[in-house]
């Protein structure tokens, strides 16, 4: 069960697989705006259009003298005024499209060869694939949508149609162009809705090619935040340094108060330098335990406290100095302590 993609992929594997050209991508979609793109520019630039090939079609067609030479000039102008703009707009909305689907991605991995690609047996299972069977079915889907639409529009148009010839040729050009226009809107209505289909199930199919499996995640945070089992140990010497430089301040400390047997806060007042006493080190259980042992090691003041013992330890990190609520409390203990040192340097 652990083998099996059953995780969501995180963001460092979604970000490799678009560094390895691996993207939600429907060409349907591109391709039916860019046929969008072609059919606005086309309707826009019809009269321009059917003059360039009215034009054309004199020349070419029309021509009296079958042994004169065509003017080249016409193709020019039919290529510049009316297939140029067509090409232009399909190929910037093209690039505009795929841009908008997927962003700028550059990877030399989606052409490398492999292997895989010859292997026989790899190909036979491309070809009975769902993306294979799906891109068929869409295939002969489009191409059925495409060729009812084109007879229905062809079939309805053949009336008016007929007289196209005693229109003139310029004429018979709007109609033809606008006939296409019309053609290409219901064609394009039915591509977007076949490209909606295609981008969602190649969204799908995104989605579940990178889906991971758990020992994937869980390799993946060794390598990225690094092994739990180290980081347990770093945190564990970590707070044995800490443990250590705390205890070595404890006989520096001007009194500790304690909880008998749970909590022990080690204080110190520096005159001049401190605005009030300040925490040095605390404990609760074995590390109470060791601080009350050290401090009476180094003669330091040892006062019971429960209250306030239990209200430092929660309240005061170390290193902090403690509340002004606390002030009265702390300030008769460290009297006391300094009296008693007087006392001791006085009799010395």
């Amino acid at each position: 069960m652990s083998q099996e993609k059953t995780e969501k992929a995180t963001p460092k594997r979604r970000r490799d697989a678009r560094k390895e050209g691996e993207v939600v991508k429907s060409l349907e979609l591109t391709n039916a705006v860019s046929l969008g793109a072609v059919l606005l520019a086309l309707k826009a630039l019809v009269p321009r259009t059917a003059g360039s090939m009215a034009e054309f079609m004199r020349s070419s067609l029309l021509i009296a003298d079958i042994n004169k030479p065509l003017d080249v000039s016409v193709f020019a102008d039919v290529f510049l005024g009316a297939v140029m703009p067509l090409m232009l707009a399909a190929l910037i909305v093209g690039m505009a499209a795929n841009y908008m689907q997927v962003g700028f991605v550059f990877s030399l991995k989606r052409i490398a060869p492999k292997f895989s690609k010859i292997n026989p047996i790899q190909g036979a299972k491309r070809v009975f694939s769902k993306e294979t069977l799906f891109s068929g079915l869409k295939a002969v889907l489009k191409l059925g949508i495409v060729g009812l639409l084109a007879y229905g529009s062809i079939r309805d148009a053949i009336p008016e149609s007929a007289d196209f010839m005693e229109r003139g040729v310029l004429r018979s050009m709007n109609s033809t162009l606008d006939m296409a226009v019309g053609i290409g809107t219901k064609i394009l209505i039915a591509m977007m809705a076949v490209s909606i289909v295609d981008y969602v199930f190649e969204w799908f199919q995104y989605e579940k090619k990178i889906r991971m499996t758990k020992q994937e995640i869980k390799d993946e945070m060794k390598h990225t935040e690094g092994d739990p089992l180290i980081k347990s140990n770093i945190r564990q010497k970590q707070r044995q340094m800490a443990r250590m430089r705390m205890m070595q301040s404890v006989p520096l400390a001007d009194a500790v108060i304690v909880n008998p047997t749970h909590y022990a806060v080690a204080l110190k007042y520096e005159t001049g330098k401190s605005k009030a006493p300040k925490v040095t080190a605390k404990g609760k259980g074995y590390v109470a335990l060791k601080i009350k042992e050290i401090a009476r090691e180094h003669d330091v003041y040892i006062a019971e406290n429960p209250p306030l013992a239990r209200t430092l330890y929660k309240q005061v990190e170390i290193g902090g100095l403690i509340p002004r609520e606390q002030f009265r409390a702390v300030a008769e203990i460290l009297a006391y302590v300094y009296k008693m040192k007087q006392k001791v340097r006085g009799e010395q």
